[in-house]
């Protein structure tokens, strides 16, 4: 199970969860206590401790708790519930990053070969509701005799790219990905070799590889971004549509989802992304019950924002 949450601040000054500002972050205990940070386990007393909101000494706490996103009003979005005796925590720091370049540096056909030469694109998913690490796209010239000329397959086979670029760009709904003859240049690639491989966009990953009887060699180029305000509202959007269904139809404000946005809202110069992986007990009886359930809950902070997890 994965949560995201996409928050503004973290609380340190309101007691009454009812009371919590837009877009600031919480923890919960499993008992309904608010809490000032994460339970941990004080070996002296052997009992887990936290720190209730508006006090300030520690004192006897469940080991479960849960984060939570004030939205306006009393209401909130809830994350899964964390077991603090089994977690884990890593942290990715916001990176503005620079477009992938791939260049190809060599390409040979091995002839003489009847079958097939095919060059393939490796993209990122649309969106992990397929469950899928990426996304395969290939490009697939015959070879029908032992003496088909070796230049003819690569030209053929560089329009067909071209075929399968233009496929890619259409399934995404927006260009995500551009062929020119070189990392600097905007003209057309009318060589298979020296032709570069460009994505639109510093949070767009792809690669490629050669097949059959083609023979290849690249170099890349690119510092890819992590964080950025598009990447978090993605997340946020496939999140919502696992959680609450897909309605197009369906706006409140300036939120195509309703409060369930705030990644708009926040975070403009990039978000830090921290994940805490856990496994939850099989007798935990909290909202979005995941007992037994290994979970991974993703917080997104504005990037710098001091949190610890």
């Amino acid at each position: 199970m994965k949560n995201l949450l996409v928050a503004g601040s973290v609380n340190s000054t309101t007691t009454d969860i009812t009371k919590l500002d837009k877009g600031s972050l919480a923890i919960v205990s499993s008992n309904g206590s608010l809490l000032k940070g994460a339970p941990t386990y004080n070996t002296t007393n052997k009992r887990w401790e936290a720190t209730l909101a508006g006090a300030s000494t520690p004192t006897e706490v469940p080991s479960t708790y849960k984060y939570v996103v004030g939205l306006d009003n009393g209401k909130r979005i809830e994350g899964c519930t964390i077991d603090a005796s089994s977690k884990t925590v890593t942290k990715q720091v916001y990176s503005a990053g620079a477009v992938k370049k791939v260049t190809v540096q060599t390409v040979n056909i091995d002839l003489p070969n009847v079958g097939e030469a095919t060059l393939h694109i490796h993209t990122q998913p649309k969106n992990s509701l397929s469950g899928q690490d990426f996304q395969e796209f290939v490009a697939t010239v015959p070879i029908y005799s032992t003496t088909q000329d070796e230049a003819s397959v690569k030209t053929a086979l560089l329009a067909k790219v071209k075929d399968v670029i233009d496929d890619i760009n259409k399934y995404f709904g927006v260009d995500v990905l551009t062929i020119t003859k070189s990392a600097t240049s905007t003209d057309a690639a009318t060589v298979l070799e020296t032709a570069c491989f460009q994505a639109k966009s510093t949070d767009f990953n792809f690669n490629i590889s050669f097949g059959g009887a083609a023979r290849g060699t690249v170099s890349v180029s690119d510092t890819l971004s992590f964080g950025t305000q598009a990447e978090v509202i993605k997340l946020e959007k496939e999140m919502a549509i696992v959680t609450f269904g897909y309605n197009p139809n369906f706006e409140a404000g300036d939120h195509a989802y309703g409060e369930v946005f705030l990644a708009s809202d926040y975070g403009e110069n990039g978000y830090d992304i921290h994940v805490i992986s856990s496994v939850v007990p099989a007798t935990d009886q909290m909202p979005l019950n995941a007992g037994g359930a290994k979970v991974e809950q993703w917080i997104a902070l504005p990037t710098g924002t001091a949190f610890t997890a």
